[in-house]
C-alpha cells in the first residue's frame, strides 16, 4: 500500500472481505463472565493457510480477516454494519500505526487499507480519517505514502507540519508531556494498530505500549517496566475517552528479542487480534505472546524476569478488564 488510497481501493478491499470464507467462529470454553454476563469480547482471527510459512498474507487476505475480527467483537454481520456498530459519520478517526522498527516489523499498510476502508464505508468522510505515527521518515520506510490520497484521506506523521505537539504539558497520572495533536485536536475517535510482539523491558508491546508514539517524551517513562505509566498514558482523556477499536497486527509476531526486529524471534503468525477493551485485547495478546515463546523454546516472560505487569495496573485503573477468565475470546479462521 505505498500507493496512495482512492475509492476504487476501498471498493476493492471491503469486496475482498465480503468474498473471503470464513470458517465459523468458535468461542474458547473458559472465556466470558459471570453466567449471563459475558466479559469483553476480542476476537483471535488467523489466516490459517499462511501460518507459520514463509509467504507474506496478500493484501486481500488481511482484508479478510479485518473483517472477520471486527464482526466478531462487534457481533454485527460483516461488512458495514460491523463498522457502524463502532463509528459514526460525525466522527473524525485517527489510526495509530507501528513503524519504529522498521519495514520487517511495522504495522502492515493492507491492514491499514482494510481499516480504512471499513471507517469510511460506516459513512465517516475519507477527508476525517488520518492515519499517523510519530515520524514522516518512519512511515515511509514502513511502506506508507505520506501526505492525503485522491480521495482525502491523509497520511501524517506528529512531526508533520500540518499536525504538530499539543502547546502545553498534558498531565495524567505520573506522565506529563506534549500529545501528538493527531489526538488532541483532530480525533473524536482512534484506532489503535499496534503489533504483536514482545519487549525487552515491559514483557509485550501491544496496544497501550503504542500509545508511547503519542508522547514527546516516551524515553522518560521505561522504568520499573513501563509500570504505572503505560496505564497512565492509556487513561489520559484525549486517549481513554476516544478509543473504539484496537487491532493488533500480528501478520508477523516478535516473540523474543523485541521490540526490535530479530528474525531468530519472529513468528509468522499470519493474524490479528482485535477488541474495543484495551486491557483485555492486550491480556489475550500477551496470552498469545506467551503461547507462540512455548512453542518456539523460550522462557516464558516471568521466568525471562519481564512479566507484563502494567496489565494489571491498568485494570486496577478503570481502564478494562484483565482477568482471562472474565474475556470472551472469540477465534476464527479466514
Amino acid at each position: 500500500m505505498a500507493a496512495r488510497w482512492g475509492r476504487r481501493d476501498f471498493i476493492k478491499i471491503a469486496g475482498a472481505a465480503a468474498a473471503g470464507s470464513i470458517l465459523p467462529f468458535g468461542r474458547d470454553a473458559a472465556a466470558g463472565g459471570d453466567a449471563g454476563k459475558p466479559g469483553p469480547r476480542v476476537a483471535v482471527v488467523t489466516a490459517a493457510d499462511y501460518a507459520g510459512k514463509a509467504e507474506d498474507v496478500p493484501a486481500d487476505k488481511a482484508a479478510a480477516l479485518v473483517s472477520a475480527a471486527v464482526a466478531a467483537v462487534t457481533g454485527a454481520a460483516e461488512g458495514d454494519a460491523a463498522w457502524k456498530a463502532l463509528f459514526t459519520p460525525a466522527d473524525r478517526v485517527a489510526i495509530k500505526v507501528n513503524t519504529i522498527a522498521g519495514a520487517k516489523l511495522s504495522t502492515h499498510p493492507s491492514i491499514v487499507s482494510a481499516i480504512v476502508a471499513g471507517v469510511v464505508s460506516a459513512g465517516v468522510k475519507p477527508s476525517n480519517v488520518l492515519v499517523f505515527d510519530r515520524h514522516e521518515r518512519e512511515l515511509k520506510r514502513a511502506g506508507f505514502a505520506v501526505g492525503p490520497d485522491a480521495s482525502g484521506v491523509r497520511c501524517l506523521a506528529t512531526d508533520s507540519p500540518a499536525i504538530g505537539y499539543s502547546e502545553g504539558i498534558i498531565t495524567s497520572g505520573s506522565v506529563g508531556s506534549l500529545w501528538s495533536r493527531a489526538v488532541t485536536d483532530f480525533a473524536t475517535a482512534i484506532v489503535n494498530v499496534p503489533l504483536v510482539k514482545d519487549h525487552d523491558l515491559c514483557g509485550v508491546s501491544l496496544g497501550m505500549k503504542n500509545l508511547y508514539g503519542v508522547i514527546h517524551n516516551p524515553n522518560k517513562y521505561h522504568d520499573d517496566g513501563c509500570d504505572p505509566y503505560i496505564a497512565d498514558v492509556s487513561a489520559c482523556p484525549v486517549i481513554r475517552g476516544k478509543m473504539r477499536l484496537i487491532v493488533i497486527d500480528g501478520l508477523v509476531a516478535q516473540v523474543e528479542g523485541g521490540p526490535a526486529y530479530s528474525p531468530s524471534g519472529a513468528y509468522r503468525y499470519a493474524g490479528i487480534i482485535a477488541g474495543t477493551d484495551p486491557v483485555a485485547t492486550d491480556r489475550v495478546g500477551c496470552e498469545e505472546v506467551e503461547r507462540l515463546r512455548k512453542e518456539m523454546g523460550f522462557k516464558t516472560l516471568a521466568e525471562a524476569g519481564r512479566a507484563a505487569k502494567y496489565i494489571r495496573t491498568a485494570a486496577d485503573r478503570g481502564l478494562g478488564v484483565a482477568d482471562i477468565s472474565k474475556i470472551e475470546v472469540v477465534r476464527a479462521r479466514v
